[in-house]
């Protein structure tokens, strides 16, 4: 018998191709004993006997009671969900000679630490998923964090902050499995695709920065147990676009769900988040992201454009209001040199500011007035 990675991921088949079996008490073997079948006791540790070159689809499945499990050298393959849901598992060494792991084949375990092999060749979709239950709420167990090494010399697995890559097929680096302690998180550069759940971990992601070079997301790719603080899509050299979750309409963090999940692409997001912005109520807050929205132009086209200058035009007496009183002089700076404080308004915008004794934000437009001046001086 002669099964295929591929094969050894569909149970039916394994059984099929079993024939006769054997058993050592506690789990049952084909009957050369190369496939570990299933394990039959619900045991604390097991040591998978010599001889054993593969580990079966849902072998151990929901062997809750299992800690630790010994795999011996010369085992090459574990199925798909071989472990899945084995809650307290915490170590399984990984032989040098193993080369495949099948989808979810550690689906909500909790091990300490993972070691890949440097002969080590493929891994189905989420292979260490964890999918943790919010803190506090009864039962919740969340994983603890997982230390992930490759060994010197595998051509397609390594680490960078604090993910595990994989270099695909096409050459496409991929972003496999995030391990790190989580807060500020940063995809590599370079990387092209977040695999499926690549950042489902019990950890808090305060900040997600997202490289220009990320082209792809699959299912769940970037889903996170908890909303962050602020992501940050990369799209050009210095280009960022900057999104607060916390702060978006329910529609807009609708949209961050669906790219999170990768129904939809960056662009997409971007005017997305665009409509939101245009949507909220005329506050501090709102000017202040309009006005970074048109500094960084990071996927805005020119329509979307026009119109977040039409809003702070319609707008712009109560924004000049809002800015003297608050000493906002970067704002008002930033309205002078997006043009939206022009030659033809200029005098209007000061008597605003000086009629509400923002002495700073005066000071400002007189100096960008002055400014103005100079330049047309010089253009005569």
């Amino acid at each position: 018998m002669d099964l295929s990675m591929f094969e050894l991921m569909d149970k039916d088949k394994v059984l099929a191709a079993a024939g006769r079996t054997r058993s050592d008490g506690t789990c049952t073997f084909t009957a050369d004993g190369s496939i570990l079948l299933c394990c039959d006791k619900d045991v604390e540790t097991y040591r998978v006997p010599a001889g054993t070159r593969a580990i079966g689809p849902h072998a151990f499945e929901y062997r809750r009671r299992l800690t630790r499990i010994e795999l011996p050298e010369g085992l090459e393959d574990i199925g798909e969900a071989a472990f899945l849901a084995c809650n307290a598992l915490v170590k399984a060494d990984f032989p040098t000679t193993l080369k495949h792991i099948g989808d979810i084949a550690f689906f909500a375990t909790k091990l300490k630490s993972i070691r890949i092999p440097a002969g080590f060749e493929f891994m189905g979709d989420a292979p260490f998923l964890y999918m943790p239950r919010p803190a506090g709420r009864s039962g919740s167990m969340l994983a603890p964090e997982c230390a992930v090494e490759v060994e010197p010399g595998n051509l397609r697995y390594s680490t960078s902050d604090g993910f595990l890559l994989e270099r695909m097929d096409d050459g496409r680096l991929q972003a496999v499995y995030y391990f790190g302690p989580g807060g500020a998180v940063t995809i590599p550069d370079g990387v092209s695709r977040a695999g499926a759940y690549a950042l489902t971990c019990s950890v808090t992601v305060d900040e997600l920065n997202i490289p220009a070079s990320l082209r792809e997301v699959g299912t769940n790719g970037l889903s996170m147990h908890n909303h962050p603080d602020a992501i940050r899509l990369a799209v050009g050299q210095g280009e960022v676009l900057e999104i607060l979750p916390s702060k978006e309409s329910l529609k807009t963090r609708q949209y961050v769900r669906m790219f999170s999940d990768g129904v939809i692409d960056a662009a997409q997001l971007a005017k997305e988040y665009d409509a939101g912005l245009r949507a909220m109520k005329p506050t501090e807050e709102r000017t202040r992201r309009i006005v970074r929205r048109l500094q960084n132009g990071v996927l805005l086209d020119g329509k979307d454009r026009s119109a977040f200058l039409n809003l702070l035009a319609r707008d712009l007496d109560r924004i000049v209001e809002r800015c003297a009183r608050s000493d906002d002089v970067q704002t008002a700076g930033a309205l002078c040199d997006l043009g939206v404080i022009c030659r033809s308004n200029m005098s209007h915008a000061i008597d605003v500011a000086n009629a509400v004794g923002g002495v700073a934000v005066c000071g400002r437009l007189i100096q960008a007035s002055r400014n103005m001046a100079s330049r047309l001086s010089l253009d005569l």
